[in-house]
């Protein structure tokens, strides 16, 4: 069967757009693929990042609690000093009270 010119044309034409979807189809399709590798490498940075992040936070915490126990440390060595010498110069004050009773008497 042969075809007239315009069914001819009409098949030509029908290519065209065809060729023409194809064409838009696989630039999206790549439009898509670049847009997937762009985002692959923003996560894979941000994983990074939060990775970092995270470490930081960890090494933090762990430097914050080695800095409260000494702080724990120090307050406890400061009131033993503190009781110390409480107790020496209330031992001094009642030793001088002492002597001046005995003088005095």
């Amino acid at each position: 069967m042969a075809l007239n010119d315009a069914d001819h044309e009409m098949l030509m034409n029908h290519e065209d757009k065809l060729s023409d979807h194809e064409r838009r189809i696989n630039d999206l399709s790549q439009k898509m693929s670049d847009t997937m590798d762009r985002v692959e490498e923003s996560n894979k940075y941000l994983r990074e990042q939060n990775t970092n992040i995270l470490n930081a936070v960890i090494k933090g915490n762990a430097i914050s609690e080695n800095h409260k126990h000494e702080v724990e440390m120090l307050t406890k060595q400061n009131l033993w000093k503190v009781v110390g010498i409480v107790l020496g110069s209330s031992s001094i004050v009642y030793m001088i009270i002492q002597q001046l009773f005995h003088v005095i008497h």
